[in-house]
């Protein structure tokens, strides 16, 4: 699984609908719905139940959901991180 794959997946839990979260995510739904998929096997359980009118989170996938937005929250500071010391790194080279 990879971390673009539960940031997909913490949006769709957001819209619980996977046009609306494709759209957001500026990818195409069969791409995302194949993504999710993916994560439920390697997973080894459902996220999402599907039906033609609605998707919902399964009890695992809102324990999961819990986890993959921490994740991600983290990944958000991380980059954060790295971009501060890369300009704070250029500035100094501006400097010296």
């Amino acid at each position: 699984m990879t971390t673009e794959y539960m940031r997909e997946f913490t949006v769709l839990a957001d819209k619980l609908n996977y046009i609306a979260a494709a759209d957001a995510l500026g990818m195409n739904q069969a791409n995302l719905s194949r993504h999710i998929m993916t994560m439920e096997k390697e997973l080894g359980f459902k996220l999402l139940e599907r039906t033609t009118r609605s998707v919902e989170l399964t009890a695992q996938g809102l324990r999961f959901l819990h986890y993959a937005q921490k994740a991600a929250g983290i990944l958000d500071e991380l980059d954060a991180a790295l971009s501060a010391a890369s300009s704070g790194k250029a500035d100094k080279e501006a400097d010296g």
